[in-house]
């Protein structure tokens, strides 16, 4: 369980900024997106990461053909990263840290909130997506967001360019889902 001092520094400083709390979940709704915040213990239970997402509803609904969940943990969103900071970069926190609460909070206002709002328009949404690819490779639910978001840039060739290469090198279970989304991305064209 995470310190009540370290949720509550956590918790305020998201507030201050429109999120709302459910158990270790933040999350505000920002136009057609939805900013997301959890908090994750480690294996050890004595450390913790924050976990961050922006979520493009439209583009969950395209990839997995139902509407995103009632509580959106940042596993369901379109980008994902993880709160870092400090040299070197620091992305775990000693849950007896006296520093890690306000450490947190100052990262996730000077950071974390100005990430999520540059990632509020499908162009720099796109970016973050086409990035994620050409540094971790092609990681299925982040692919089919990327060709999802190009699609409703207009670019459906490149959409379609993104689908082809991670259906030729994914499992069929992936396959089978990325032609269910070439389909929705057709019908939506007629």
């Amino acid at each position: 369980m995470i310190p009540r001092t370290i949720v509550a520094a956590i918790d305020k400083t998201l507030r201050s900024h429109g999120f709302r709390a459910t158990k270790a979940i933040w999350s505000r709704k920002a136009e057609s997106f939805l900013d997301v915040v959890s908090l994750q213990m480690d294996k050890s239970l004595d450390s913790f990461a924050v976990n961050l997402g922006v979520l493009y509803p439209h583009a969950y609904t395209q990839c997995w053909g139902k509407m995103p969940p009632v509580v959106v943990d940042d596993i369901h969103c379109t980008a994902r990263w993880r709160l870092r900071d400090g040299e070197p970069a620091v992305e775990w926190w000693n849950l007896d840290d006296g520093h890690a609460p306000m450490t947190v909070a100052r990262a996730l206002e000077e950071k974390s909130v100005p990430m999520m709002e540059s990632l509020h328009s499908l162009g720099p949404l796109e970016g973050f997506l086409a990035g994620i690819q050409a540094t971790r490779g092609s990681h299925p639910p982040e692919s089919v967001y990327h060709a999802i978001v190009l699609a409703d840039l207009g670019r459906m060739q490149e959409a379609k360019s993104v689908l082809a290469a991670l259906s030729a090198k994914t499992s069929e279970p992936w396959r089978v889902r990325i032609a269910e989304v070439e389909r929705r991305l057709e019908t939506r064209r007629e």
